[in-house]
């Protein structure tokens, strides 16, 4: 591996070819501003910038106009988002699950 050694070597090796294992087509490069999926897949937006996280807050407008009320929304500096998946037995959680779930982040 390079970096991990002494060997002034200059050899490289390619990255390994792209494999059928995942079962879909890789979404192709490119410079678009929006998220790309793979065909017959979808993507939603669970939560956005300026979401209310707090009873009460009205809608964001996004036009400027939402100064002061911050504290009670979504921001955009997220720390991090987690995905728990439910055992079906309500016994704890496991990474296999996909019909149940807790979906934790940081705001």
């Amino acid at each position: 591996m390079a970096g991990c050694n002494d060997d002034d070597s200059t050899t490289t090796t390619s990255a390994p070819a792209a494999t059928a294992l995942l079962g879909f087509s890789a979404v192709a490069e490119n410079l678009n501003d929006t998220v790309m999926v793979p065909t017959g897949y979808t993507s939603e937006v669970v939560f956005a910038t300026g979401d209310p996280i707090k009873m009460g807050v009205s809608a964001y407008a996004n036009d400027g106009t939402n100064t002061g009320d911050f504290d009670d929304r979504s921001g955009d500096c997220h720390d991090g988002m987690v995905y728990f998946g439910l055992k079906s037995d309500n016994r704890g959680y496991s990474y296999l699950s996909t019909e149940r779930y807790h979906l934790c982040y940081n705001c």
